[in-house]
């Protein structure tokens, strides 16, 4: 019984992917397609002339699936859209392993159903295995059984280097990359930052300022100072005389003199009287 079943299958299978599909013709993705992860692709067909028409078949189920020949093995459903529209949008999922493992399936329940050939979806790094040369002869593909890590986000990183390699590799970050950050690392004081005060240092007086006053200790009294043997009078003095140095005022015959020359003028007076005293004595 289960001989029979896979037999029956692998002749659907051979019909649909023949040069002469019944009802639908897929146009892409073809086998040269490669997808990566989070990509936007539109899947496209066409009616191919025979009957059953696109309008007549209705409503068409798109299914991503994967596996080999004779153990297909539906991972996720795309959308059911009319036959007749002849596309519908497809966000790449993110697959492992990557590589030309997947496929497409139309089915309508009408019809026998109709299959893509097998594309590549690569890994996050755009890299992909390379194909198996020669490929397997049709309805012997052993294929591989993958599976869905994630499902394709349209705001999702795509990466822009696609190729042979390890689907598995990190990628390299940039060489002008920023370098990552030390949480543990102490910033460092910038050369020009202005030196951090010491709250203990006493202020130093400028350069150019002017000294500090001494505070005197000094007495009112140490204030006024008087030349020796000077005598001073603070009004001027009235005297008679009849000297011809002298200056008379009015007709009192008084002589006004200030206060310096009447002091020396009384001292040569009495210098005079003294020293004719003196020869008085002398003779008596």
């Amino acid at each position: 019984m289960k001989s029979s079943y896979s037999f029956v299958a692998l002749v659907a299978f051979l019909l649909s992917v023949g040069t002469t599909n019944a009802n639908i013709y897929p146009t892409t993705p073809d086998g040269a397609a490669i997808f990566t992860p989070n990509q936007q692709i539109t899947i496209e067909w066409k009616d191919d002339g025979k009957a059953p028409s696109l309008k007549a078949l209705g409503v068409v189920q798109v299914d991503f699936m994967t596996g080999a020949d004779l153990n297909q093995i539906a991972l996720d459903p795309i959308g059911k859209v009319p036959a007749t529209v002849g596309k519908i949008a497809w966000v790449v999922p993110e697959v492992d392993p990557a590589g030309k493992f997947y496929f497409l399936r139309f089915s309508n329940g009408k019809a026998n159903d109709v299959y893509t050939t097998r594309f590549t979806i690569t890994g996050k790094n755009g890299k992909y295995p390379a194909d198996t040369n020669p490929p397997p002869a049709v309805g012997k593909n052993p294929g591989k059984v993958g599976k869905i890590i994630a499902k394709g986000d349209p705001k999702g990183p795509v990466p822009k280097d696609v190729g042979v390699g390890d689907p598995n590799e990190v990628p390299k970050q940039p060489t002008d990359a920023a370098p990552v950050a030390n949480p543990n690392e102490v910033p460092k004081q910038p050369t020009d930052a202005a030196p951090v005060a010491n709250p203990n240092e006493v202020p130093k007086q400028p350069t150019g300022a002017a000294p500090v006053a001494k505070t005197a200790n000094k007495t009112p009294n140490n204030d006024v100072k008087t030349p020796a043997n000077t005598i001073k009078t603070s009004n001027p003095t009235t005297t008679t005389n009849t000297l011809p140095s002298s200056s008379a005022s009015g007709n009192n015959n008084t002589l006004t003199t200030n206060s310096s020359f009447s002091i020396n003028y009384d001292i040569n007076i009495i210098c005079g009287l003294t020293f004719i005293s003196l020869l008085f004595s002398m003779i008596i």
